[in-house]
C-alpha cells in the first residue's frame, strides 16, 4: 500500500496553524457592535435592567441558554466579566468543534486536503460570527458534535461487525479524489486545487469582514461619557452630576443601545447613563429638577422626529456625530 506523503508528526503542526488562522479571525470579531440577541443575553446573564442596576427578582431563561449560562459563569470568573471575555467562551467552544472535526477526517482524507476542507467548514464568515457571539449557538454545536463523535466511535467499536450495508456503483468516485492512498490524476489535482482556492477566499473574505466593524456608536458613547463640555459645567457647579444626565433616543427601541451604553460606562469606571424612548422634554424636566442639560441621541439616517422639533427652543452647545449616529447636548436653561 502507498504510504502517504506527509508524515504523521507533521499533522499536529497543521492543527496549529489552522488554530492560529481561527484565532487570528476570531481577534477581528471580538469587538464588533453588540446585536440585540446579545444584549438580551447579556441583561439575562447579569440580571441588570435597561438602567444596568440588578434587577428585583431573577429572570427565568429557556433550557438552552441555562445549559451555556452554566459553564460561562465559571469562565467569567477566570477570564473576567467584559464582553471580549464572554464572547471568548464561544470562541473556545469554535476550537474544539475545528480539532473535532479534524480528528475525524485525518483517518479518512489526505492530509493535503485537511487544511482546506476544515477551513471551507469553520473558518467562512458564519462560522465565525457564531464562535464570536455572546449566544449559545456554538455551545450547542460543540455538544452536537461531541455527541456525533461518540456515535462514530460506538459504531466503530460496537456495531461496525453488526450493521452492514448494501454497496452501490457510485457514477462519480468521490473517495479518488480526496481518501489516502488514492491515485494521482489530474481530476484529482484540480478537485483539490479548488477546494484550496476555495478555503484561501473565505479566509481572506473573512478577515476583510472583521476589519470593517461598524464602532461608531460605541465612539460617540465614549465620547459623550468625556464630554469636556459638560466636565466645565460640572466643575462650575451648573451642572450636578454627569451620571444623572438623561440621554433621549430618537429612535426605535433597542436593547444594544442599552448594553453599549453599559459597557463604556464599566469600561470608564462610570455610572450608565440613563436612557429614555418616546418620552417628551417637558416629563424630563419634571423628572429632574435639578437638571441643566440632556442628550438627544438618534440615527442620521432616519427622518426629523417630533423629538427632535421639541428641542428648538432649547441651546445646543455641543455636537457630536460618528458615521450614522449623533449626540447633541441642550442646556434647558436660555
Amino acid at each position: 500500500m502507498k504510504e502517504d506523503s506527509q508524515p504523521k508528526p507533521a499533522q499536529p503542526l497543521l492543527l496549529a496553524g489552522l488554530l492560529l488562522v481561527y484565532f487570528l479571525l476570531c481577534s477581528q470579531f471580538l469587538l464588533k457592535p453588540v446585536s440585540n440577541t446579545e444584549a438580551s443575553n447579556y441583561l439575562n446573564f447579569f440580571q441588570l435592567t435597561p438602567t444596568g442596576q440588578p434587577v428585583d427578582y431573577p429572570r427565568h431563561n429557556f433550557l438552552p441558554l441555562n445549559l451555556y449560562f452554566g459553564p460561562l459563569k465559571l469562565w467569567t470568573q477566570i477570564f473576567g466579566y467584559g464582553l471580549a471575555p464572554i464572547r471568548s467562551f464561544s470562541v473556545f467552544c469554535g476550537a474544539f468543534v475545528i480539532l473535532i472535526f479534524f480528528l475525524i477526517l485525518k483517518n479518512k482524507l489526505n492530509v493535503r486536503n485537511i487544511l482546506s476542507f476544515i477551513a471551507i467548514l469553520t473558518l467562512n464568515p458564519l462560522f465565525i460570527y457564531f464562535s464570536t457571539n455572546f449566544d449559545s449557538t456554538m455551545a450547542l454545536l460543540l455538544v452536537t458534535t461531541v455527541l456525533y463523535s461518540g456515535i462514530i466511535l460506538l459504531y466503530r467499536l460496537k456495531l461496525k461487525s453488526l450493521i452492514s450495508f448494501r454497496r452501490r456503483r457510485l457514477i462519480i468516485n468521490w473517495r479518488s479524489f480526496i481518501l489516502k492512498d488514492a491515485p494521482p490524476s489530474r481530476t484529482k489535482t484540480i478537485f483539490s486545487l479548488a477546494t484550496s482556492i476555495l478555503a484561501i477566499t473565505l479566509i481572506i473574505g473573512t478577515l476583510l469582514i472583521g476589519l470593517k466593524q461598524d464602532t461608531s456608536l460605541r465612539k460617540l458613547f465614549i465620547a459623550m461619557y468625556q464630554s469636556k463640555t459638560i466636565e466645565n459645567s460640572i466643575k462650575s457647579n451648573s451642572q450636578p452630576n454627569q451620571q444623572n444626565i438623561p440621554v433621549l433616543v430618537d429612535q426605535q427601541y433597542s436593547s444594544h443601545l442599552i448594553v453599549e451604553n453599559i459597557l463604556v460606562a464599566r469600561e470608564l469606571g462610570k455610572d450608565p447613563l440613563p436612557i429614555y424612548w418616546s418620552i417628551s422634554i417637558n416629563s424630563i424636566e419634571k423628572q429632574f429638577k435639578d437638571q441643566r442639560g440632556f442628550w438627544l441621541l438618534g440615527s442620521q439616517k432616519q427622518t426629523t422626529s417630533t423629538l427632535s422639533n421639541q428641542v428648538q427652543e432649547y441651546h445646543e452647545t455641543e455636537f457630536i456625530a460618528f458615521d450614522n449616529f449623533y449626540a447633541r447636548y441642550f442646556v434647558t436653561e436660555k
